[in-house]
Order: structure tokens, then sequence, then C-alpha cells
């Protein structure tokens, strides 16, 4: 549940209609005070290069997939799975909105 907190606290940082990118170092601060070193048994440097590799620390990433689902925000949560985006099939484990993971340009109810 910890985890599911922290990717909706990094990710609800979006808040504009245009790509938002977080610092690396300022991310790093961030998921420090949060203590997710060792969560899931990942290093803090993990989280980053997670957060590189899937958004290049873009907040507000909303990316497509094939199957119909979405990915949102900076660890890029897909809809399938995780969030409810209303325009595609979910399970929504964390029971979150899609939006609150990424406010990007296009999405919509």
């Amino acid at each position: 549940m910890t985890r599911a907190l922290l990717i909706c606290l990094v990710s609800c940082l979006a808040a504009t209609n245009q790509a938002i990118r977080i610092k690396r170092c300022d991310l790093a601060k961030m998921l420090h005070q949060e203590e997710v070193e060792g969560l899931e048994g990942y290093t803090l440097s993990d989280w980053l290069c997670l957060a590189y590799v899937e958004s290049n620390f873009n907040l507000t990433k909303v990316n497509e997939n094939t199957d119909g689902s979405f990915d949102y925000g900076i660890f890029q949560i897909n809809s399938h799975y995780w969030c409810n985006d209303y325009r595609s099939h979910t399970e929504n484990i964390c029971q979150v909105d899609c939006q609150g993971l990424a406010r990007a340009p296009g999405w919509e109810k």
C-alpha cells in the first residue's frame, strides 16, 4: 500500500496541461523523504532509473499501449491493472483514478 501512495504522491504533482519534468535530484530528495530505500527490495537508484527510463522524469506522460490500455505519470502506471481511466478495461487494483497519476493533454473521462 505504501508503494501505491508513493506513486500517487509523485504522480499527483502534475496539474497542468503541458509536460512537467521533475529534476532528478528533486525526485531523489522526495523519494528519500518517503523512505522508499529498500521498498519491495528496490534501491533509491532503482526508483530513479525507473522514472528516467519510463518517462524521462515527465510527470504528465501518457502512453497508449497496443492492447488499448494507457500508461500514466512518471512511473507509467498501467490503466489495465492499477487505475481507472474510464477509457479501457481495468481491474483498478489500487482503487484510484488515472487522472491523479497524470494530467496531460487529451485526458478526459
